[in-house]
């Protein structure tokens, strides 16, 4: 009895160390993709899934947008129009080079428009077509992750207006505001006096001590429900979130960050402020 299990065992480990030796030149063949911005970089890794290795010209700091200089000879690569390809280097001649569009028709950033539930379909269709003419015997593949892409966000935002509907924010980034106005939240941008009032604070001359920044910022969350912000607000103000319990920054997006898992927790960190303070009201 004890002969047979051992044979089982052996059987079943040699069948394990051959799939590891068959699955690994697989894994080794991704097809290496070189992508301009950040948030198309998010949206091909997706997309892409297992078959796709991103190679980013651009990434987050943390608060900046930094260009990369990889050694790129050789590889295809994708940018979302003509122009960007021309800014990050690319050699528009080349048939490895590949455009979205001829000319993007939206005058707006990036990334406002990968902030925007309505636009992200239609991005997800181009690279979709983009990437299966670099790779066309895995095009099923890649529709599938597509299939998947457009309903996970029509969760997500649906999931989005069941929690947040009616809920007041405010933003000091324009770019924020298209994901939480598909929510059904009333987003307001910060005015221009508010844009006015913290950059006098944040003058050198002024020396503005802690606790009264901390008290200007506190007034304007007065009247609505969370304070939305990304990483591209001024440092000091990066510093004081964590003892401003309505302000929630935003995580940035590049070829590490899930795109969707990434909108989700904007949502979540917006809910989790209205539960909290629902909670205290009781």
């Amino acid at each position: 009895m004890i002969s047979r299990i051992c044979r089982i065992l052996r059987g079943a480990i040699l069948l394990w160390t051959a799939s590891l030796l068959i699955a690994q030149p697989l894994w080794a063949s991704r097809c290496p993709l070189v992508v301009t911005h950040p948030c198309l970089s998010s949206l091909v890794a997706f997309i892409g899934g297992i078959n796709i290795s991103v190679q980013p010209l651009a990434r987050w700091d943390g608060v900046h947008l930094v260009r990369l200089h990889p050694d790129i000879h050789g590889l295809p690569a994708l940018a979302l129009d003509r122009r960007e390809a021309l800014a990050y280097g690319l050699n528009l001649d080349s048939d490895a080079v590949v455009s979205l569009y001829r000319e993007f028709p939206m005058d707006r950033s990036l990334e406002e428009v990968f902030s925007d539930p309505a636009c992200l379909p239609f991005l997800g269709q181009r690279v979709l077509v983009a990437i299966s003419d670099l790779d066309p015997n895995e095009y099923e593949y890649y529709q599938r992750r597509l299939a998947e892409f457009q309903s996970r966000l029509d969760s997500t935002v649906s999931m989005g207006r069941r929690i947040l509907k009616g809920a007041e924010i405010l933003t000091f980034s324009k770019n924020l505001e298209p994901l939480f106005a598909a929510a059904g939240c009333t987003v307001t941008l910060a005015s221009d006096e508010m844009l006015a009032s913290l950059q006098a604070a944040l003058e050198p001359e002024n020396e503005v001590e802690e606790d009264g920044l901390i008290a200007l910022l506190e007034e304007w969350t007065q009247g609505v429900d969370a304070v939305i912000v990304d990483r591209g607000i001024d440092k000091k103000i990066l510093e004081l979130i964590p003892k401003l319990p309505k302000w929630i920054v935003v995580v940035p997006l590049d070829e590490d960050v899930d795109l969707l898992t990434a909108l989700y927790d904007r949502y979540l960190a917006v809910w989790n402020v209205l539960r909290i303070y629902q909670e205290h009201k009781r």
